[in-house]
Order: C-alpha cells, then structure tokens, then sequence
C-alpha cells in the first residue's frame, strides 16, 4: 500500500511538472512537508523532484566524499571502494530534476569538481621529479585541473555537510599539491 501511494504521488508531481511547472513548486514543498509530517524525511533521497530530496541526496555525497580523505593518501583498495560510492552518489544528485535548472547549477559544478579532486587524490601518487619542462607539461595536464576544482570549492555550500566535505577533500590535496609545488620550485630554480 505505502508504495503503491509513493509512486502514485511520484506520479502525479511528475504530471505536475510537465503540465503546470509555473504552479508545481507549491505541490513540490507541499509534497516535502508531508514527507516531514509522516516522519519519512530520511527517506526524501529516493525522490527525484523535490527540494529536500536535493538537498539529502546531497547530504549523502558530502558523507562519501568526506570518508575518501580518511583513508590518508587516497590510494588503496578502502579508496578505490570509497570514490565507486562517491560516483554513485555524484550520479543520484546529477539525475535529480533541480539539477538542470540555473539556479541549481552551481551546486551540481561544485560536487562535479568535489568530485574530480578526489579522483586525483585516489590516483596512486606519481614521482614528482623531472625538468621544469616536464613539470610544466605535467602542470598543464593534470595540476591545472586540480587548482581549479580547488579554487571552486572554496566558497563552500549552503549545506553545512557538504562544505565540511569540499575542506576535507581540499586539504587532503593540498598536501599532495605542494609536494608538486615544491619540485617545481627546485627545478625551476635549477
């Protein structure tokens, strides 16, 4: 019977949403507040339309991307384990409705880049030395990418879980950063 009703309330906000999107957020957090007063909120993850599902699918992104940094150097078998289930819940909040709308963009580029910093950081480390020139390709190829993604967690999120998450995985690779940072002085100053 319980999920007879879900998928017919799944449903019919789906034909909300496709027939009146102008009138469907009303019925969005109508539907979000219901889920609160029948005390099925920590099931909202499993709802692709609404803005609490959003923000607990993103909740349990910013839980696996935080455990990868746990593990100490991201590389390893607990790693490799911990970035599948981080691609798996990166998938869920990719796949939400919201997640397509301008405002929520933001958001969804931030998480992509969560997670393209620990797939650099679950990759066993390289040896870091080398000519400057071939530190500067490498910086080209792959250490760019990383400043970037860096650079677009810093500001954080609204949600508290997931910035912890952005600060985890940024000073884990900071670390493995400024070894970077440091052969690349030495041979620049070569």
């Amino acid at each position: 019977m319980g999920r007879t009703l879900a998928r017919a309330g799944s449903d019919a906000l789906d034909d909300l949403a496709r027939d009146e999107p102008e009138s469907s957020q009303a019925h969005l957090l109508r539907a979000d507040a219901l889920l609160k007063e029948v005390q099925a909120a920590p099931l909202a993850h499993l709802g692709r339309r609404t803005p609490l599902a959003w923000e607990a699918r993103l909740c349990r992104f910013a839980r696996v991307l935080a455990e990868i940094t746990k593990g100490g150097n991201g590389d390893g078998a607990g790693a490799v384990a911990g970035l599948a289930a981080c691609e798996v819940q990166f998938d869920r909040v990719a796949e939400h409705a919201l997640s397509g709308q301008a405002s929520y963009r933001g958001r969804l580029e931030r998480a992509r880049m969560g997670l393209r910093l620990a797939r650099w950081f679950c990759t066993p480390e390289e040896d870091v030395g080398g000519s400057f020139g071939q530190l500067s390709c490498r910086y080209r190829d792959e250490i760019a990418f990383v400043d970037r993604a860096r650079d677009s967690l810093a500001g954080g999120d609204e949600l508290a879980e997931l910035t912890d998450a952005f600060a985890r995985i940024e000073r884990a690779a900071s670390g493995r950063r400024a070894t970077f940072s440091r052969a690349f002085a030495t041979a620049l100053a070569d």
